[in-house]
């Protein structure tokens, strides 16, 4: 028998199958595959045997045999051949020295690239999702049984002579099948018992006269492996308790699989017959496209029936979308009541505007232009386009405030529009009112001027669609001019639903003064579920918490679940405590919920029902270990085929990962409980990203190359888990620039192409490099560091170079245009400055210099007023660019425009700050110098103190105020938020009525950048109201928050504090030492009459929060290492302690009651877990870290860790971070690396650091930095 040999395969042994079992080609060169069909093989055409479908799935023309047959003789002087003559060797094997000359020089190669590794196809519909490579298939090009193949059932198997018979279990199995998956069906068949072995082949026999197929759920990971003449068979015959199951885990199976079900049954049984049936694009597109045929062939029925059922789906869609016919779109987008209010993707948007446009552009019918108008503007559509098709009026007449989605400097032009259009507001009717509300609200002139009549009437309407909160409050304050709504005390439940919405507007002191029964009965009756509201120090009995309706559950506190017994705790009272807070997307107070877990952790039940929502995160893993087999529970959810419940963050996420392999095993190739089901449940609850890096690298690469997407999902991956996904994904993809097209790029995910190095990218070849960018320009900026999207731009060149940039050109660019360069700002065309100037400043992190830059053009070219005579249409046109003013050009600013543009701008600096918070907490901290931060702080305070300053004047109300007679409100003080209290005088604080500071106490006392003096007057304003801190209440202390750190170490001293307001102040930073020491003395006085550290229970060492740096070293010495476990997470978490205390801790998590002394035993979950402990090892312990250890620590904890933790790390160690673990580094740590540390740190981080070790710029550095500007081909000075 002929066998071709690999290098890459272990051909040592020879085959020992009988010749029906495996028949190979005779002398004559002819080959019979298996089943008896006679192929030609010596130097003729290969006639396939495999199984003809409509969709090809089992045909390919790849992998043709070479144009020359092999030898027909062992070589000579080979011994090795020569000893086993019914061989014949090829390729590289050793055995294959001295080849005969005159076979042709590239014959083996040929060989080698055709049989060893060849494409396959699924159905064309499913050629976008399925096309795999593989190194080693089950059959050869000719369709018989590969020797590889062969090789590994011989070495796995003892029944292997069975398995390939023709009537064999492998010969139901796909002719494409990778050896991979062969031998893992095949381990997973041997080992079932004879019963459902003889089931299985039940199933792979279905005609149309078996009987339905009952119990599908065993086989369904295997579905993919069978052909597709087998799978339709099973498909057709499928019970309904079969199709339910299939319904339930559809989404997660592979391509064909989905088809095969579908073309047997509609997609709506699944929507009828499956609550948790969520059809991917990919599913419903690869099904309409094999029902229908392609989007271009559609019929205008086709298309609209398509459309009605499956638009929430195919709106993601960009081809669908650009084939959908316009008039079809503008037809069905009219009858809809939101437009694209559904439709979230910049980039469809744009599509769906350019559509419209079109109708717009040529429409006649005046009704027909107002209904593209309005649905124009609820797409984002710009005022500047619109006008050219339209006049002031029409547009007006078409904007509807519901819907319209439109920049705030249009609703700043259109307000303009309303003013001129409708000069007298009295005239406005009650629907006018509704329409133009987001107009009017940020007008207080013109909300003044209203009908009261009419205003009554919009009430109503007004209070159950606002969703702007300082919108709300606005609005709010011109109740006192409507006789019927004035006088809180009388209303009725009518007037109190009608309201709605308003009511999270009013203080608690106003909700107070509500009459309770109607009151209680609109509560009750589930009216206000949508309604968040204020919430009040309060005292309530158990049972009335116990009763208190969903909606108003989210005020409860820590100190109110401490009133509730444990035992009335109940799984209802839990769901019912969780459920409003998950609802609603909101986050409830951490002290609440460890206090409500403190109660409860002896209840497995309640713990385990916690665990699934997602409050779970916050249960700390010691407890969930003690409570709940959380391997199993998750275990038995994947099992059930219902998407997974639990919903983790990135610590946790090492913790569920780590007890999922402990009851299913870890992925490997023999495991048959990790399939790509599996693999996809667990990155929508992320567990995923908890795959330590060794588990990672036991993944096949093929296996790797399914689920790849599904891994770089999630937002917790790290860089060195990327690395290796695209390591193994690469290793089988094996591009070809000759065979890849554009669909095949575009349905990669973003960050497979943007973790590839140019010259991998290069291979896809010249002409898809405007595809290749288009993938990468949809990345997510806040997960990546702003250094590798400037190597990016280096590759698509397409965005830098570009004559001039639209809007458009600004949409198609995405990521990629935060690396433009400063010379080439200027190219930006005028919508592109005034529509995305700003949010391309705030998205890319732009530096003083690229951010003067915008407004420097936008004044060169008249897009913007100059700041003495600039409008609120202006201000709406720049929104944080002003902080870059300098303060005179800020002081010029007219206070009108400014007020008008106030609501707009303050929620732009939110924004801004919430962005830069959350690349900060990734790791990303090199976006700005400290010196720029201060800069960018600086400036934001005056523009807030110029709010202030308005808000004092009173220069929007119809009448100016006299500022010395006016103090701020509470509703003025929640306007400015966070971001802007800071700016709030000491004097203006300490005016404050003493009614409105009371309301406005939680608001205050969250606030974590108060100055020290501005600390010291809420602290003396809190006297004058409550009296010496002395007499206190927990709950007002609690409530106080920030403000106590205003205190006096001696006036914290006298503090009532107790386990409560511990909890409530410990989780703040921005304490002294004294401070902590003195909170910590209260606690233990006061809540541990007297008793020593040993005493804390974990309970108690997590409310203490920060305060656990009061502590002295000895007396962390004390606590009880179990004690320590089960608060490791919080103490983890601790960034303000000093190093002596953190080594303390660090020696209790090295304690043989806790994570032990052995350093290179802790897992990657324990590394997570012990946080910030890991800087407080000695030398020794950190340079031994692992690669897997080190790639747990989170990123932004590493700023945290001394210097001398920093010195510690190898320079191999250092060159394996993560981008973002060497970007969190700070100038101190880095200033005290050595030469060749640094350069390793700076390697790791992809972009040059201006500092460096000794305090300044070294060599290497400099060579550093001019390596990267020769790769950018920029220059420092552009970049």
């Amino acid at each position: 028998m002929c066998v071709i040999c690999h290098a890459q395969e272990n051909n040592s042994s020879t085959s020992n199958f009988p010749s029906e079992h495996y028949n190979n080609t005779s002398e004559g060169g002819n080959t019979t595959t298996h089943g008896g069909n006679d192929t030609p093989h010596a130097g003729n055409t290969t006639s396939h045997g495999g199984n003809n479908t409509p969709h090809g799935g089992n045909n390919t023309s790849d992998g043709q045999p070479p144009s020359q047959g092999p030898p027909g003789e062992c070589p000579p002087n080979n011994p090795k051949c020569q000893a086993n003559p019914s061989e014949r060797c090829a390729g590289q094997d050793p055995r294959c020295n001295n080849l005969p000359s005159e076979y042709p020089s590239d014959y083996y190669e040929s060989l080698k690239r055709s049989f060893p590794r060849r494409d396959f196809t699924c159905p064309e519909p499913c050629r976008k999702t399925c096309l795999k490579r593989a190194h080693c298939l089950t059959k050869d090009y000719r369709y018989k049984f590969a020797f590889p193949f062969i090789n590994r059932l011989q070495s796995n198997f003892e029944q292997t002579g069975m398995l390939i018979y023709n009537n064999g279990v492998l010969n139901k199995l796909d002719d494409h099948l990778t050896c991979e998956d062969a031998t893992k069906f095949i381990r997973y068949f041997l080992n079932i018992p004879n019963k459902e072995q003889d089931r299985l082949f039940g199933l792979t026999n279905a005609t149309s006269d078996t009987p339905a197929i009952e119990d599908i759920k065993p086989f369904i990971p295997f579905l993919r492996l069978f052909k597709n003449t087998t799978l339709q068979n099973m498909m057709k015959t499928l019970s309904e308790s079969s199709k339910i199951q299939m319904c339930s885990q559809l989404m997660y199976l592979d391509c064909r699989v989905q088809l095969s079900f579908l073309q047997e049954n509609e997609m709506s049984f699944c929507q009828q017959n499956s609550k948790n049936f969520r059809p991917s694009l990919d599913l419903v597109r690869n099904f309409l496209i094999d029902r229908d045929g392609d989007f271009n062939t559609w019929s205008n029925v086709v298309w609209e029936n398509n459309v009605i059922n499956y638009m929430y789906v195919m709106q993601a869609d960009t081809e669908f979308l650009k084939l959908f016919p316009e008039d079809l779109m503008f037809q069905m987008l009219k009858n809809t009541s939101d437009g694209c209010k559904e439709i979230k993707s910049k980039h469809l948007r744009q599509v769906v505007r350019e559509k419209l446009s079109n109708i717009l552009k040529k429409s006649q019918d005046p009704q027909e232009k107002s209904a593209a108008i309005r649905l124009l503007q609820s797409c984002g559509g710009n005022l500047k386009h619109l006008e050219k098709y339209a006049t002031d009026a029409q547009i007006l007449d078409s904007f509807d405030s519901t819907t319209a989605k439109v920049s705030p400097r249009d609703k700043a032009k259109m307000r303009r529009i309303l003013k001129t259009e409708k000069a007298d507001p009295s005239l406005m009717t009650k629907d006018e009112i509704v329409r133009y509300s987001s107009l009017i609200m940020n007008d207080k002139q013109m909300m003044n001027r209203l009908n009261t009549t009419a205003l009554e009437e919009a009430i109503c309407v007004l209070g159950d669609k606002i969703n702007d909160i300082n919108q709300a409050r606005k609005l709010k304050s011109v109740l006192t001019r409507l006789n019927n709504y004035n006088d809180l005390t009388v209303y009725t439940k009518d007037k109190i639903i009608c309201l709605k919405k308003l009511l999270g507007t009013l203080s608690p002191r106003q909700i107070a003064s509500l009459p309770n029964g109607p009151l209680g009965e609109a509560i009750d009756d589930g009216a206000l579920i949508d309604v968040t509201f204020s919430c009040q120090v309060g005292d309530m009995s158990s049972a009335e918490l116990l009763a208190l309706p969903p909606s108003v559950k989210v005020c409860l506190r820590a100190r109110d679940i401490a009133k509730i017994p444990a035992i009335q705790l109940t799984m209802e009272v839990i769901n019912n405590f969780t459920s409003e807070f998950e609802s609603r997307n909101l986050q409830a107070p951490d002290s609440m919920i460890r206090r409500l877990i403190g109660k409860v952790k002896g209840d497995s039940n309640i713990i385990a029902a916690l665990a699934k929502t997602p409050l779970g995160k916050f249960i700390p893993s010691a407890v969930l270990r003690k409570s709940v087999d959380m391997g199993q529970e998750i275990a038995d959810q994947l099992n059930s085929g219902e998407p997974l419940t639990f919903h983790v963050g990135c610590k946790k996420a090492n913790y569920l990962y780590g007890e999922l392999t402990r009851t299913i095993g870890p992925p490997t190739a023999d495991n048959l409980n990790w399939t790509t089901g599996v693999y996809r449940a667990l990155q929508e609850s992320n567990i995923l990203s908890g795959m330590p890096l060794r588990h990672l690298k036991n993944i096949s690469d093929s296996q790797i190359f399914e689920v790849a997407d599904a891994f770089l999902a999630s937002k917790c991956i790290t860089g060195n888990q990327k690395k290796i996904i695209l390591q193994k994904f690469l290793s089988v993809q094996q591009v070809n620039a000759t065979t890849v097209t554009s669909e095949d790029i575009q349905n990669m995910d973003p960050q497979i192409l943007f973790n590839q190095k140019e010259e991998e990218l290069a291979k896809y070849g010249v002409n898809h490099i405007d595809d290749i960018c288009s993938v990468i320009a949809r990345i997510d900026v806040l997960q990546v560091p702003m250094g590798k999207i400037f190597q990016k731009a280096h590759f698509c060149t397409t965005c830098m170079d570009a004559p001039s940039l639209s809007m458009d050109n600004v949409t198609d660019c995405g990521a990629l245009i935060c690396a433009l360069p400063l010379t080439k700002f200027d190219r930006l065309d005028d919508d592109s400055l005034t529509q995305n100037g700003e949010a391309l400043a705030v998205k890319c992190q732009w530096g003083l210099q690229k951010r003067k830059k915008i407004i420097n053009l936008a004044l060169q070219r008249g897009l913007i007023n100059s700041p003495n005579a600039m409008t609120d249409v202006d201000i709406m046109t720049l929104k944080t660019l002003i902080a870059d003013f300098t303060p005179d050009d800020l002081d010029e600013i007219p206070v009108q425009a400014f007020a008008l543009a106030e609501s707009a701008v303050v929620q732009a600096f939110k924004d801004r700050d919430s962005v830069q918070e959350a690349r900060r907490l990734k790791g990303f901290k090199s976006d700005f110098s400290d010196k720029e931060r201060i800069t960018q702080q600086e400036g934001t305070l005056h523009v807030f103190k110029k709010i202030i300053q308005i808000k004092l004047s009173g220069v929007s109300s119809r009448k100016k105020r006299d500022t010395s007679a006016y103090t701020l409100t509470c509703d003025d003080l929640k306007s400015l938020g966070s971001v802007g209290l800071p700016a709030v005088s000491e004097a203006n604080l300490m005016a404050v009525n003493d009614s409105e500071f009371q309301d406005c106490l939680l608001t205050l006392g969250q606030v974590t950048h108060w100055l020290p003096d501005q600390k010291e007057t809420l602290a003396q304003k809190m006297i004058s109201i409550y009296g010496t801190p002395g007499n206190w209440t927990s709950e007002t202390i609690g409530t106080a928050g920030s403000m106590i750190q205003g205190l006096s170490v001696s006036d914290m001293n006298t503090l009532n504090m107790d386990i409560n307001s511990v909890s409530s102040l410990g989780q703040l930073e921005g304490w002294t030492d004294e401070q902590k020491r003195s909170a910590y003395t209260v606690f233990m006085t006061n809540v541990k009459n007297g008793l020593p550290a040993s005493n804390l229970s974990s309970t108690e060492l997590t409310a203490l929060g920060n305060f656990i740096c009061g502590m002295l070293s000895t007396e962390i010495d004390t606590i009880s290492p179990v004690v320590y476990m089960d608060s490791a997470e919080a103490v983890g978490g601790l960034t303000h302690c000093s190093d002596t205390q953190l080594q303390a801790f660090a020696g209790l998590a090295k304690n043989v009651d806790a994570f032990g002394d052995d350093i290179s035993q802790w897992d990657e979950s324990t590394v997570s877990t012990a946080g910030i402990l890991i800087g407080a090892l000695s030398v020794s312990e950190i340079s031994a870290l692992s690669p897997g250890q080190i790639d747990s620590m989170d990123p932004n904890m590493i700023s945290y860790f001394p210097v001398e933790a920093m010195k510690s790390f190898t320079s191999e160690q250092l060159q394996n971070f993560s981008p973002a673990q060497a970007e969190a580094t700070t100038s101190e740590q880095r200033s005290q690396l050595s030469h060749d540390q640094f350069i390793s740190l700076q390697t790791a981080a992809g972009t040059s650091f201006s500092d460096g070790p000794s305090g300044g710029c070294s060599l290497n550095s400099v060579v550093w930095m001019l390596t990267l500007t020769l790769a950018f081909v920029v220059t420092l000075e552009t970049i």
